[in-house]
């Protein structure tokens, strides 16, 4: 067994008895449902904010003072003040502690710590001024961290969303409320709320003052009726993405979308065949070596090292399933010794299905490109189009005939 774990380079092995699930443990398609898609496999940890690690950080010094240290050094550090606050985290974690039982704790901590019984440090802090200010300030600060995470903090950002510079862009702002600093420079509207949109984690004065926050910088809006003088303008102001010049600009744009979407799927799809191929092989490795050894089959727990799937494979590889993408992400986290070998095999086979598409619709695309090129680089054909279309017009005409008739009866008028 020791032999088989130290050969596993990509994962982590054990023959330790599998757990039972949980009572009401979710599974694959629910977790899917539920929780969606995961950012890797396996998942990582939330990491801390700058503003949550320089808290635990000043936090941690904080209770390390002697002041808050007890009489009687422990035998081990399992009861100092740093431990105990962590565990006061973690009891609130699980749910055990409540948010006011929480803080009710931790100013006590805070304040006195593991004070002595008698001495001069008797009463910990609490006669010490610069503790008490000290503790105060901390606990202050945490009250604000609390309701950065969680569902308030979700609730919050929603409404931020929500809110009437949250859902719309500059463009899109009241110009009446704006100033215009230059013909590309506006202000920001009088009723722009800066508290919201302009707080940042671990921002300083320094940050601050070197950061703009008083302009904004938009197109220069040429107001004219006439569509041919807005696409002719100049190319500044031409947007290709949301308007073509003729119909022949347009196809070449589609030709172009659908090369990128399919060298695209080509590209990650082979990737994630790249990353999943070590690890396909030696979960095979461990499976014959596991049949070899003689070891009863099924005993053998694989898990994924951290970061071994990231994003961009983990689409690829649910793209593959279609709706099913998703349930198949959560089996390959909970059991990857049996999904991996499928996995691979189902991306190798695409692999080869994808390019052998693109080989034909290669040659479409150079027929596409070929056909429409020299006619999408003449901007006015669609407009001189129009007006060829307009002088030939049956009304147009009706009214030329009439005008020759009249013309023929009473020349002089």
């Amino acid at each position: 067994e020791r032999e088989i774990c130290r050969s596993a380079a990509y994962g982590v092995v054990s023959f330790d008895p599998v757990r039972p699930p949980r009572k009401h443990a979710l599974g694959p398609a629910q977790a899917a449902a539920k929780f969606g898609r995961p950012r890797t496999i396996p998942e990582t940890i939330v990491q801390p904010t700058t503003k949550e690690a320089s808290f635990f950080e000043r936090a941690k010094e904080h209770l390390m003072r002697k002041e808050l240290a007890s009489d009687k050094s422990p035998g081990t550090r399992r009861h100092t003040p740093q431990s105990e606050f962590l565990k006061c985290l973690h009891l609130y974690g699980g749910g055990i502690l409540s948010k006011d039982e929480l803080i009710l704790l931790l100013r006590s901590l805070f304040m006195q710590g593991h004070a002595p019984k008698s001495g001069a440090n008797a009463s910990g802090g609490t006669n010490n001024p610069q503790i008490a200010a000290a503790a105060n300030k901390l606990m202050k600060e945490f009250e604000k961290l609390l309701v950065g995470r969680g569902p308030y903090a979700r609730q919050q950002s929603s409404l931020k969303d929500k809110s009437k510079y949250g859902s719309i862009t500059c463009k899109q702002w009241d110009s009446s409320l704006c100033e215009d600093v230059t013909p590309s420079y506006k202000t920001y509207p009088s009723d722009y709320p800066y508290e919201d949109f302009f707080i940042h984690s671990g921002q300083t004065a320094a940050d601050a003052s070197v950061l703009n926050t008083s302009v904004v910088c938009v197109r220069n809006e040429k107001k004219t009726s006439s569509s041919k003088m807005r696409i002719l303008d100049s190319l500044e102001e031409y947007d290709g993405v949301r308007t073509r010049r003729n119909i022949y600009e347009e196809a070449l744009s589609k030709a172009g979308e659908e090369r990128f979407e399919v060298d695209f799927a080509l590209e990650t799809n082979a990737s994630a065949m790249r990353q999943v191929q070590p690890l396909s092989e030696e979960v095979s490795m461990l499976k014959d070596n596991e049949e070899k050894e003689g070891q009863p089959i099924g005993r053998l727990h694989y898990e994924l090292r951290p970061r071994s799937l990231l994003s961009t494979h983990i689409g690829a590889i649910a793209r593959l399933y279609g709706e099913r993408g998703d349930e198949v992400i959560h089996h390959l986290m909970k059991n990857p010794i049996s999904v991996l070998p499928i996995v691979f095999k189902r991306l190798k086979e695409k692999d080869i299905e994808w390019r052998r598409a693109r080989v034909e619709l290669t040659k479409h695309w150079r027929s596409i490109s070929e056909s429409n090129y020299e006619a999408s680089l003449n901007v006015t054909s669609y407009f001189n189009r129009r007006e060829i279309e307009k002088s030939i017009g049956h009304d147009l005409l009706t009214e030329e005939c009439k005008r020759a008739f009249h013309f023929v009866k009473k020349p002089k008028e």
